[in-house]
């Protein structure tokens, strides 16, 4: 049984999450209902969101999230290893990168989280235990509930 489908059976599995979305007024916003749905499936799991500095404020105080972690929009490769640490630390059960850009990727990968979700994108896709691709037909808020979908939430 793949890692993706015993987090799917046991939900109970799940104790830390990550979730990345590091800028975008609106796009952060959207994830609103699959961060919601994710607390209502996963309870007791510890929840982080990851954004960047001046996207702090959309997410802080929101009461599906124990954990905001702000990334400064420009860092050196050292002061991101720095602040990649107490991720990499907390060993989260999932990850969903709801981003997709080239920084979440990167988050992404150096995480170590044990499972890893996110959109289909090219060179990428590998790196992502599963994808889904993007549907231009379908509105930020549904390819970011199609992630959460994908998990076994409704």
């Amino acid at each position: 049984m793949s890692r993706i489908e015993q987090l799917k059976s046991d939900p109970s599995a799940v104790e830390n999450i990550l979730l990345v979305r590091l800028r975008r007024i609106g796009d952060i916003l959207m994830t609103t209902p699959a961060v919601r749905a994710l607390r209502a499936y996963y309870p007791r799991a510890h929840m982080t969101y990851v954004v960047e500095e001046p996207y702090r404020a959309l997410v802080e105080g929101s009461p599906d999230l124990d954990e905001v972690a702000v990334f400064p929009r420009h860092l050196s490769p050292g002061e991101f290893l720095r602040h990649m640490r107490p991720l990499r630390e907390r060993r989260y059960d999932l990850l969903l990168d709801f981003h997709g850009g080239p920084r979440a990727f990167w988050i992404t990968l150096f995480s170590h989280a044990g499972c890893k979700v996110g959109h289909r994108l090219k060179f990428k896709h590998v790196f992502y235990d599963l994808t889904l691709p993007r549907t231009a037909r379908d509105h930020s808020v549904e390819d970011h509930f199609n992630l959460v979908r994908a998990m076994g939430v409704d």
